[in-house]
């Protein structure tokens, strides 16, 4: 199931990639890498926070190790079993998502390409994030966390 999720997050943000390629009408190489990249940058704020709450688990424990190792599909799937009880991401909470929002707006206007692309990868993770929480929990209370 896990891998599930993070090949959608692939597929969707190369989709995203190919509509937002319209916005500025060329796209280099080092663009489409810096977009899938920060696509997947929101999961060490996740893998931080599972490094640093539950280090009394064992196999939370080695998180970071299996990360390093190379064993991705084992870190995926416990980031995946886990993602229900992270609360107070960094990244992972409304107000950046906004924050974001606006930024991305900003450098459509004065024509960045580089740093859209980067900014537009995390939106895309973030807002699959959202969606997915409200499919699959019910809520998105949890990114409401600053606000309370």
């Amino acid at each position: 199931m896990s891998l599930k999720h993070y090949f959608h997050h692939f597929l969707i943000a190369n989709v995203c990639l190919y509509i937002t390629y319209f916005i500025f009408g060329s796209i280099t190489i080092w663009e489409i890498l810096l977009f899938v990249f920060m696509t997947f940058f929101p999961l060490l704020d996740e893998l931080f926070y599972a490094a640093t709450h539950y280090l009394d688990d064992a196999k939370s424990r080695n998180i970071v190790n299996i990360f390093l190792v190379g064993e991705l599909s084992e870190a995926l799937y416990y980031l995946h079993q886990k993602r229900n009880e992270f609360k107070n991401l960094l990244l992972h909470n409304l107000p950046f998502y906004l924050a974001l929002c606006s930024f991305l707006y900003i450098l459509i206007i004065f024509d960045q390409p580089v740093l859209f692309y980067a900014m537009a990868g995390l939106m895309v993770h973030i807002t699959l994030d959202i969606i997915n929480d409200q499919y699959e929990f019910g809520t998105i209370r949890k990114w409401l966390w600053p606000a309370y």
